[in-house]
């Protein structure tokens, strides 16, 4: 895949999160990475309409 990295999500199975998150950028050494930061800066917003629908 020609991409820095690459974010994966799902609804978290623990009740106390929302959503579970991973980041992978192989092509520049990060095998798999918990993602924090900047990655859920686009990542929340997106969750937040899902909740909102329910």
């Amino acid at each position: 895949m020609e991409a820095r990295g690459t974010m994966v999500t799902a609804p978290s199975s623990r009740c106390e999160f929302d959503f579970a998150s991973r980041f992978f950028a192989s092509a520049v050494g990060v095998n798999e990475d918990p993602m924090t930061g900047s990655a859920h800066c686009a990542l929340a917003p997106s969750w937040g309409k899902n909740w909102e629908r329910r």
